[in-house]
C-alpha cells in the first residue's frame, strides 16, 4: 500500500485564518508543519532561537484546530521553546518530519534528548533527515562559498552517519516505533 502525506512548510499559507486552514484540509492537506526557519503568525522558526518565543495565541488555536481537523502538527523548524508550548497544547501526537539528534550534530534544527523522549511519550514519530549539514557539525554557509575543509565533512557523510541518529533516537526512547526517515531532500 503506498500513500501520500500532502503538507505544508510553514504556516504562511494560513495567514491567520482558520478558516483557511479548513479549506486546505478539505482539498487533502494532511500535515502542517508550523514554521519554515524564520517567524510567522503561528510561531517563531528556528532563525529566531534567541526570541525564545514559542507558539502565539494564534498558533495555540491552530495546533487545536489541526488536532480537530486530523491535520498532523509537524514542529520540524521550530523554536525549542515552540516544541515545548506544542507538546502541551497538542492533545493528539506530533511529528518531526524531518529533524536530527542534537546530541550527535548541534544543528538548532536538530531535537534534544528531552524532545526525543517527549515526542515519543505522546506518540509522535521523529523522521531522520539525510541532508549533511544535519547529521554533521558543519558551517553551511562556508560549504555553499566551496570552502573545501567545510566540503570534505559534508562527503564525509555516509549511511552510517544517518544510522547513528536511528540508533541514537533507539537508545534514548528504548524503541523503534517512533521513528521515520524524512529525507528533506526537496524533490
Amino acid at each position: 500500500r503506498i500513500s501520500f502525506i500532502v503538507g505544508f512548510e510553514g504556516g504562511e499559507a494560513i495567514e491567520q485564518d482558520l478558516r483557511l486552514l479548513r479549506i486546505f484540509y478539505r482539498l487533502v492537506l494532511t500535515r502542517l508543519t508550523l514554521t519554515l526557519n524564520n517567524r510567522n503568525a503561528i510561531a517563531d522558526g528556528v532563525s529566531w532561537q534567541r526570541s525564545k518565543g514559542g507558539l502565539t495565541e494564534f498558533g495555540v488555536s491552530a495546533v487545536e484546530e489541526c488536532n480537530k481537523l486530523g491535520i498532523l502538527v509537524d514542529i520540524s523548524h521550530i523554536t525549542d521553546a515552540g516544541f515545548w508550548d506544542v507538546m502541551e497544547v497538542s492533545k493528539e501526537p506530533v511529528i518531526a518530519s524531518h529533524s536530527n539528534c542534537r546530541a550527535l550534530c548541534s544543528h538548532m534544527r536538530n531535537l534534544t534528548d528531552d524532545m526525543i523522549k517527549a515526542l515519543a511519550e505522546k506518540g509522535g514519530v521523529q523522521g531522520v533527515n539525510y541532508a549533511p549539514f544535519f547529521l554533521t557539525d558543519m558551517d553551511f554557509s562556508k560549504v555553499r562559498a566551496g570552502d573545501q575543509k567545510e566540503m570534505e565533512k559534508a562527503k564525509s557523510v555516509t549511511v552510517e552517519t544517518v544510522v547513528n541518529h536511528i540508533d541514537h533516537i533507539v537508545e534514548v526512547t528504548e524503541s523503534t516505533d517512533n521513528i521515520g526517515l524524512g529525507s528533506d531532500f526537496d524533490g
